[in-house]
């Protein structure tokens, strides 16, 4: 009888100071069958801008391969997403008691309490109030293992005079004291942060040129590798090798369409390169608006840092602030209208030209993008039997539905889970409370508790 020889899970393909990891093969099965247990993830992602959803909504149903242009970025991973549209927070009037998790009306800064801890908002403006947010409901129940119970992350750089400089969304509340958890706004920050004990004693690759290794695929540089490898797997082993080298160049085709220098990631837990230097503040600081500092490319590197801290189980939660609420990050690189997200989010409605509404659905497009950059990576790393987003539930939510101050038409985009999250669809949510997605996504991870602050509500028919 033929023995086989087996192929270690950590197998890295490595050339030119670079490593790509693996997908799962049957190769690295031992002599018995065996499958990793899977580890429940959930990573919240917020946008402190309107989602604009509703002026341009695909129809419902299986998403298609050419999506509408607030949301054109999620094409590439359409299959692994779900669109809800029609959700809505209940709004109520300033002296009065509010509705479970309510939001008042007329309003910033009012939906991080409802949508992240299903608390209603209070009329200070504070974003947070009394509540566990989600991502810190997941490290009590999944993180006391990891070495980060929770990691909290926000790609806006400052604070570009509108809103607090903190911008923070992730928070708990333990007897009867809410504290607050500060987002890392730095990228190489983020990186020695999660990275600086390595993972599993790894270290990082040397880069002898790295100007001359963005210029080439990452697949160049691994080819001799990949092709010792290849020559003895299996039929079935070669196919799922080809099918993970076209993943990765997917991955580096729209790396290389959103202008990103960051190079993609891929296979398995592995120390990733360091990003060097954050990008310089070119506009803005604190005090004024119209500010920027590259986020596209901040957002990007943190895409792919935060994915790889997922894949090596540093931590099980995550809250990824990518802007906040009276959002005054330039516009002008993201559409190319010489103003700020805020500003355009209010003079939308007595625009007679059409350029702001096609800002509008830039703007919400571009948060799809760095969702989709995440949820790609994780599509594309290997988790035991199947991929890490296999095992992950990500939600994107704003602050803002289809304009400034409404909260009846919310939009929210899932991701991952595929056993227990319909995916590949545009749902219509019916009114629902965004919220209890929520209660849904954990219910599909394994928690059985039917509970979110103050909100109730079982697994979501129309996920099923």
């Amino acid at each position: 009888m033929a023995i086989r020889k087996t192929l270690d899970r950590r197998t890295l393909l490595k050339g030119a100071g670079v490593a790509i990891g693996l997908p799962f093969l049957e190769a690295m099965l031992p002599p018995l069958a065996w499958a990793a247990p899977k580890t429940p993830r959930l990573v919240s992602v917020y946008g402190g801008v309107p989602s604009y959803l509703s002026k341009a909504l695909p129809p419902v149903g299986a998403l298609g391969a050419t999506l509408s242009a607030p949301i054109a970025s999620l094409a590439a991973v359409r299959q692994h997403v779900t669109l809800i549209s029609g959700m809505t927070i209940p709004q109520y009037a300033k002296g009065t008691t509010p509705p479970p998790a309510g939001c008042v009306q007329q309003q910033h800064y009012c939906v991080p309490a409802p949508w992240l801890g299903g608390m209603p908002s209070m009329e200070a403006k504070p974003m947070l109030h009394q509540c566990h947010t989600v991502d810190q409901i997941w490290a009590d129940l999944y993180g006391a293992t990891t070495r980060f119970k929770s990691i909290q992350a926000r790609t806006q750089t400052v604070g570009y005079l509108y809103g607090a400089l903190g911008g923070i969304v992730s928070s708990r509340y333990v007897n009867g004291v809410l504290s607050t958890l500060a987002p890392e706004a730095s990228p190489l920050a983020l990186y020695n942060k999660l990275f600086s004990a390595g993972v599993g004693g790894s270290t990082p690759p040397p880069v002898s040129n790295p100007a001359q290794l963005n210029k080439q695929s990452v697949l160049d540089l691994v080819l001799a590798d990949a092709n010792r490898l290849t020559s003895s797997l299996s039929g079935t082993d070669k196919a799922r090798m080809e099918q993970h080298f076209d993943q990765i160049r997917e991955i580096e085709k729209t790396i290389a369409g959103s202008g990103s220098s960051t190079g993609p990631i891929s296979g398995a837990c592995a120390m990733p390169a360091n990003p060097g230097p954050d990008p310089a503040i070119v506009r803005g600081s604190a005090g004024v608006i119209n500010g920027w500092a590259n986020e596209t490319k901040r957002g990007d590197v943190m895409a792919d840092l935060l994915a790889m801290a997922l894949a090596c189980d540093l931590t099980r939660a995550i809250s990824w602030q990518l802007t906040w609420d009276q959002c005054g990050l330039g516009s002008l690189d993201i559409s190319g209208v010489n103003s700020d997200l805020h500003a355009i989010s209010h003079d939308v409605n007595n625009d007679t030209t059409g350029v702001l509404k096609v800002a509008m659905e830039k703007h919400y497009n571009w948060h799809c993008a760095r969702f989709a950059r995440l949820v790609a990576n994780l599509a594309a790393m290997s988790d035991g039997t199947g991929t890490v987003l296999d095992s992950t539930f990500l939600a994107l939510g704003t602050g803002e539905g289809a304009s400034a101050h409404n909260r009846s038409t919310m939009g929210v985009i899932i991701a991952g889970n595929g056993s227990g999250i319909k995916l590949g669809q545009h749902i219509l949510g019916n009114g629902a409370h965004p919220g209890t997605v929520w209660v849904s996504a954990m219910q599909s991870l394994g928690r059985t508790s039917s509970t979110f602050g103050q909100l109730s509500s079982g697994f979501l028919p129309m996920l099923k």
